[in-house]
Order: C-alpha cells, then sequence, then structure tokens
C-alpha cells in the first residue's frame, strides 16, 4: 500500500492501494500502475486535506506531520501562516 493518495487522470480512480512492479530497462527502478484500468502513465498524488483529490502541487510540514497539497490549499496554508 503507497503511503500517500493517488489518483488516475485516465479512469479517475482514486486510493493508496498502487500496484508495483520493478522496471524492466532500468534496474532498481519501480513502475506504479493503476489497479483498475492498469494505466502507469496518469497516477498523480493527490491533496492531503480531508475531501479534496486535486494534484498535489506542494509538500509542507503540519502539526500531524509532513502533508501533500493542492495550489488552492497551500495559498490557505500560507495565509494562515503569516
Amino acid at each position: 500500500m503507497n503511503e500517500f493518495m493517488c489518483k488516475n487522470r485516465h479512469c479517475g480512480w482514486i486510493g493508496k492501494e498502487i500496484l508495483r512492479a520493478p522496471h524492466p530497462f532500468d534496474e532498481g527502478e519501480t513502475l506504479y500502475f493503476c489497479p483498475q484500468c492498469k494505466d502507469y502513465e496518469n497516477l498523480i498524488a493527490t491533496c492531503d486535506m480531508e475531501g479534496c483529490d486535486k494534484e498535489a502541487v506542494a509538500g509542507v510540514n503540519a502539526k500531524d506531520g509532513y502533508k501533500r497539497i493542492c495550489s488552492e490549499h497551500y495559498t490557505e496554508y500560507r495565509q494562515l501562516a503569516k
């Protein structure tokens, strides 16, 4: 299981249970696949804020640990940090 939420831009799947496989050409590298449609090019990390499934574009240290957040929540976080 992945430690953060992912979303597939192609089929819309959202979750932590992504599939993994060794890269056939780059030893030591791992490929990640969507469990629903087996796509490997469209997985993105999603925002850690409750109820938000937008693409995570930044990371911040929060009181309860590291958070991946979208641009909207990043703007809110920056305003709160002032």
